[in-house]
């Protein structure tokens, strides 16, 4: 693992006009104040390849943006430090084209 003893949170802000939706909203005060919030851990349904040296890798997400990948390519990071991996290539959508 890269971050052992980290939680990382991605998200981005939907701006509706001038205003925020209400979980930008909430995302937003959590930058500003300081407060406590339940975190619940799922693991992963993401596996490399039996041998990822031998093994390339496509990854997709049409509209997720790489929010999911964040952690198999960090992983991956990690991995890369003592092993010569085979290709990897992420193809990622967004929502707007700018």
């Amino acid at each position: 693992m890269k971050h052992p003893n980290e939680v990382k949170i991605i998200l981005s802000l939907t701006v509706n006009g001038d205003r925020l939706g209400q979980a930008s909203r909430h995302a937003h005060q959590l930058t500003t104040q300081l407060s406590s919030h339940r975190i619940f851990i799922k693991d992963s349904l993401f596996a490399f390849p039996e041998d990822p040296r031998v093994t390339p890798i496509v990854m997709v997400g049409p509209g997720t943006g790489l929010a999911p990948f964040i952690g198999f390519l960090q992983e991956r990071e990690v991995l890369q430090k003592t092993h010569q991996l085979a290709e990897a290539h992420l193809f990622f959508g967004c929502r707007k084209r700018d």
